[in-house]
C-alpha cells in the first residue's frame, strides 16, 4: 500500500476517502491489525494526502492522524520537565 501511495498517489487520490474509511474501519477493530500494519496503512494514507493540494483538508487530515499519539505525548510532558520529574517518573527515587 505504501508503495502504491508513493508511485500512484494520483490514481489513489479519487478514492482516498474509500481508503480511509476502509483502513479506519480496520483501526476501529481490535486485534484486526498489528502495530506495524497500523502504522503502514497510515503512511500509505499520508503518502497520497500530499497530492490533495488543500491546506485545511491535508491538516486536517494529518491531526487525526497523529491525535492518538499527540495524546500519549502529552501524557509524558510532566514527566519531561526536569531531571527529577523524571526519575520519579521512571521510579527510580
Amino acid at each position: 500500500m505504501v508503495k502504491l501511495g508513493i508511485k500512484y498517489p494520483l490514481l489513489l487520490l479519487p478514492v482516498f476517502d474509500q481508503i480511509n474509511s476502509t483502513v479506519q474501519g480496520l483501526i476501529g477493530t481490535p486485534n484486526q491489525l498489528s502495530r506495524g500494519e497500523k502504522t503502514t496503512m497510515q503512511e500509505a494514507l499520508l503518502q497520497i494526502s500530499n497530492h490533495f493540494c488543500d491546506y485545511e483538508r491535508q491538516t486536517t487530515f494529518v491531526a487525526e492522524i497523529v491525535a492518538e499519539g499527540r495524546q500519549q505525548w502529552m501524557t509524558m510532558a510532566p514527566a519531561l520537565k526536569s531531571p527529577r520529574d523524571f526519575i520519579h517518573f521512571v521510579g527510580l527515587d
